[in-house]
């Protein structure tokens, strides 16, 4: 039997010994994947910055904490500000009023975040007439009406009155052309490098950049960079204290301001070979990242730390002195229109004047968030222990003590970064550890669960052919006892697969014929006769035509059969949905209903008969037509279509009489394939 030898063909293959991963090499890919952690540490890929400034943002929305009232002043030429005196650029001498205003309130020292790198093109009649509305008075002598460039020499002045501090814009890049303009004398440095270090710090070096006029910055305390530095992803989480241009050190804006307030004129620049550790003022210590920038502390939104004060009160005198006095005051713009603003870790647009400010108010609280240059070396530890942890556990613990352990570990990381940030400063990104941690965890446990999947499956291939020899048994046993059914069994089973086959593709059997259910309708579909080992020899061997009790002792097979492989389901504890002998059962009982109700042993009709049973109830009486018996010869393909098709809506389902008839040449061909032998077998 085909049957038979199928299964034999599995019984060869699971002879074949099981291939199982040892724990010793799951260790060995988990130590190729601590190496491969290890390689992504010291030479990170840009998927990995990115992750590393998700996870810092994510810290920093939760780092919060109580801070002292702030030493820094925001005066903002807001939308207020261009509603009520006038769109943007102002006048020059209407900037100077700011800075004399912000200087008649006390502010310590003033930084100004606008660049004045072309002169005024405000006609200075005009600008005059503006000048005496809003001041009651004229400009003064310093702008007299044959200068043509009052307008600039007013605030020129003032920024010399006040030694206030200007912007300027550096840029980086090949190809970049300084503007005219003024930057200003460059900073004073004093190097100081640790032993064995050679060459300069590597701060950030400008190819040009667009700086105010000479007359502007001939008086000014300093002028300096007004640039923020945006990371790769657009956001702005630190801002340079120090960077180079050409012709020296320039400071930053809030470096200046600073430097204003204190009345120092000099910096000092500790470094390594590894990059810059420190910048010092008198005895202010100012941990920097590696380019010499400041990792801005954002421990509050923009809003909630600087009240900004609006330009129009300001120049209108309705700010208390109290605002100011003793402050460190940025004067620059909110203004959408002044396109000045950045995202930064807490907020989607914060302007620009607010980065100097919060650079300025972190030093004067001596607040500071600090990447170490010892992190990239501790990050490297982690991953190397926890990877090899992780793999160990992995090999040789339960799958769910090591993703538990890994589960912990991972919070346990991530809250200890979080610690390290809110009460250290210090900013230990955990995206290594992590994944090192979960990305070992999760190739591991797949790994894991693969090799379980396999020897599950091959258990079920086991119990799947355990299944196959109990109902080869049960079929042989059938044969035994009636030999002249010869490859009965074996053409009804293929019968009964191509009729479920062809139904199955229409919607209205479509979720009944499952290609699960077609496999267990195949193997089931041998025991439809196996009630027949409870039929005596007498009647069941009797060569001539049976009388009337022998026929219903014949009909009882169904009965028998049905009772039999019940009870071995029950014995096997088996539950009837999903037994896959509970279409053994339906075929063994039913298969000789019929479609108008007159079949036995239940006197079924239509749908109240098990689809099973209507398959093979058609594959049975067809090979009983085709097949040789001692009482008849074998019927032509032509005549057995001719009675099945007289029993269609009478004997048969229309359904599968119609599956029959747009399958004769499969069904022919499974006659011819599976012939019976011309000679019995001897039992």
């Amino acid at each position: 039997m085909s049957f038979q030898r199928g299964n034999e063909r599995a019984a060869g293959k699971r002879a074949s010994r099981r291939r199982v991963i040892a724990p010793r090499h799951i260790m060995l890919i988990g130590v190729g994947l601590v190496a491969l952690g290890l390689y992504g540490v010291l030479h990170p890929p840009s998927f990995v910055g990115a992750l590393g400034y998700m996870g810092y943002d994510e810290m920093v929305r939760f780092v919060g904490g109580a801070l002292p009232p702030p030493e820094v002043a925001v005066v903002d030429v807001d939308e207020a500000s261009l509603a009520a005196l006038g769109q943007w650029p102002w006048p020059r001498f209407r900037i100077a009023a700011l800075i004399d205003g912000a200087a008649a309130l006390g502010a310590r020292s003033i930084a100004v975040d606008f660049l004045f790198s072309e002169r005024d093109r405000l006609p200075l009649d005009a600008a005059g007439r503006l000048y005496e509305e809003e001041h009651g008075r004229s400009p003064g002598p310093g702008a007299a009406p044959d200068d043509v460039h009052g307008n600039d020499r007013i605030l020129a002045a003032a920024i010399a009155r006040h030694k206030a501090v200007l912007g300027s814009s550096l840029m980086f890049g090949e190809g970049v052309q300084a503007t005219p303009g003024d930057c200003g004398t460059p900073l004073k440095v004093v190097l100081r490098a640790l032993p064995g270090t050679d060459g300069a710090p590597p701060v950030s070096q400008a190819a040009g950049g667009a700086c105010p006029l000479p007359e502007l910055a001939a008086g000014a305390r300093f002028v300096a960079a007004a640039n923020s530095l945006p990371d790769s992803d657009g956001r702005v989480r630190r801002m340079p204290l120090v960077l180079r241009s050409r012709e020296g050190y320039v400071p930053g804006l809030a470096l200046a301001a600073l430097l204003a307030a204190w009345d120092e004129d000099q910096v000092s620049i500790l470094w390594a070979a590894a990059g810059v550790l420190e910048l010092r003022i008198r005895d202010v210590v100012i941990p920097t990242d590696l380019r010499g920038n400041l990792l801005i502390p954002y421990r509050a939104l923009p809003t909630d730390r600087f009240r900004h004060i609006s330009a129009v009160d300001l120049l209108e005198g309705r700010v208390p002195r109290e605002r100011l006095q003793d402050k460190i005051v940025f004067i620059g713009s909110s203004a959408d229109g002044l396109h000045d603003a950045h995202p930064t870790p807490n907020l989607r647009r914060c302007p620009g004047v607010d980065l100097h400010a919060f650079a300025a108010d972190a030093v004067l609280r001596r607040d500071f968030f600090v990447e170490p240059a010892w992190v990239t070396g501790m990050q490297a530890v982690i991953v190397l222990v926890v990877g090899l942890l992780v793999s160990a556990l992995m090999a040789w613990a339960p799958i769910t003590v090591g993703a538990g352990v890994s589960g912990a570990m991972s919070v346990a990381l991530t809250a200890g970064s979080w610690m390290l940030l809110k009460h250290g400063g210090v900013f230990f990104s955990p995206v290594p550890g992590l994944g090192m941690l979960l990305g070992g965890c999760l190739l591991l446990t797949l790994l894991r669960l693969r090799q379980k999947e396999q020897l599950i499956l091959e258990d079920l291939r086991e119990l799947s052919l355990a299944q196959n020899c109990a109902l080869l048994g049960l079929v042989s046993i059938s044969e035994i006892r009636d030999p002249e059914t010869g490859q009965h069994i074996t053409r009804t089973q293929h019968f009964v697969r191509v009729l479920a086959e062809h139904l199955g593709k229409t919607p209205k059997y479509r979720r009944q014929l499952t290609a699960r259910n077609i496999e267990s309708l195949f193997k089931s579909a041998p025991l439809h006769d196996i009630g027949k080992v409870g039929i005596p020899d007498s009647v069941l061997l009797k060569p001539g035509r049976l009388t009337d009790d022998e026929f219903n002792i014949i009909k009882g097979h169904t009965r028998l059969g049905y009772t039999t492989l019940a009870r071995a389901e029950k014995m096997a504890g088996l539950s009837h949905d999903v037994s896959f002998l509970r279409f053994a059962k339906e075929v063994a009982r039913s298969h000789h209903e019929k479609w108008d109700g007159t079949g036995y042993p239940d006197g079924l009709s239509g749908e109240e008969i098990p689809l099973s049973a209507r398959l093979m109830a058609l594959a049975d009486v067809y090979d009983a037509l085709r097949a040789k018996r001692v009482y008849k010869e074998p019927m032509t393909h032509e005549k057995a279509r001719e009675i099945i098709c007289e029993g269609r809506g009478r004997h048969f389902d229309p359904d599968v009489v119609d599956a029959f008839l747009a399958l004769e040449q499969p069904f022919q061909d499974i006659i011819s394939e599976h012939a019976d032998s011309e000679e019995s077998e001897e039992l």
